[in-house]
Order: structure tokens, then C-alpha cells, then sequence
């Protein structure tokens, strides 16, 4: 969680001095660590780490695209993994995802 959180960090400071966030690594100024689990992907309104053997994807929302909050939101995500959704729900929930706060279909809250 460290290191999308750090993205995000880097991502709102760079929505301070540009006045939007980006999709581009380099332009956020810190380095992304490598992963044996994780590979990252940067989108202009959240981040995401897939896990490489496709049980899940976190997903870090940037709390200026979300309209009803003021944090951000990190969330589970298992649609479209070659697992199944109950091996899904089991990984989500071994890195405490809420089972019974869904932010949508097959896509659970850890923390907002």
C-alpha cells in the first residue's frame, strides 16, 4: 500500500503545480520501486498495483475525483482475473478488504 500511496502523494502535488493529475510516471519525480507481486499502472484519476498472478488489483483513488469524499480510497478489484471470485474475495479480504463494503460488483473497500 506504501507505494501507491507515495504515487498518489506525488500525483497531488503534481495536480497542485499543473492544475490536473498525470498518467506519466517520470513526470511524478519519485522512483516506483520494483515488486515481486506488483506490477503499477498510473491513470490521471488513480493508480493501481496488479497482482502478478492475477488474483487482484488495488486500486488508489485520488480524493479530488471522488465527489463525496474528502480522503482517497483504496480498493480490492477482482473483476476480469483468470481466478475464481471466491478466490478473489479470500486474497481481497487476507489484505483487509471489507467483504461487506462493496464499491461496486467484485470490487471492495479497504480503507477510505
Amino acid at each position: 500500500f506504501s507505494v501507491l500511496k507515495s504515487i498518489d502523494q506525488a500525483n497531488e502535488v503534481y495536480y497542485l503545480a499543473n492544475g490536473t493529475y498525470t498518467d506519466n510516471f517520470d513526470e511524478l519525480g519519485i522512483e516506483i520501486p520494483p515488486s515481486k507481486y506488483f506490477d503499477y499502472s498510473l491513470y490521471p484519476n488513480y493508480s493501481m498495483a496488479h497482482h502478478k498472478k492475477g488474483y487482484y488489483r488495488l486500486s488508489w483513488r485520488n480524493s479530488r475525483v471522488r465527489e463525496t469524499a474528502k480522503r482517497a480510497q483504496l480498493v480490492c478489484l477482482t473483476e476480469g482475473n483468470p481466478v475464481s471470485l471466491e478466490e478473489s474475495k479470500k486474497w481481497c479480504k487476507a489484505i483487509g478488504a471489507d467483504l461487506s463494503r462493496s464499491d461496486g460488483e467484485n470490487r471492495w473497500i479497504i480503507f477510505d
